[in-house]
């Protein structure tokens, strides 16, 4: 498996914990480039929104099907998005 598809799968494993109210696991973003700089993205403070593309074609179901696997376990991350405010008094 991918380094990404391993941090999607921990974010979702970590978001299915928090709500059994178990503590949630260490989630390594340091194992490729990409993932470090989606850390923010993936488990921060913002809202995500991922876009799969799919192949009707016969030849293409297996692709298709580990796509579709993969957004589900994306889907199942939760993040709770704060807006930053900065208090200036001028």
């Amino acid at each position: 498996m991918l380094v990404l598809g391993q941090v999607v799968s921990s974010l979702s494993e970590n978001s299915k914990e928090a709500s059994s109210k178990v503590g949630a696991r260490y989630i390594n973003y340091r194992d490729s480039k990409l993932t470090y700089l989606l850390r923010d993205a993936l488990g921060g403070n913002s809202k995500t929104v991922i876009i799969c593309n799919v192949n009707p074609h016969k030849d293409a179901y297996l692709e298709t099907r580990s796509t579709l696997s993969f957004a589900q376990r994306a889907k199942l991350i939760k993040n709770i998005a704060v807006v930053n405010e900065e208090n200036t008094s001028a």
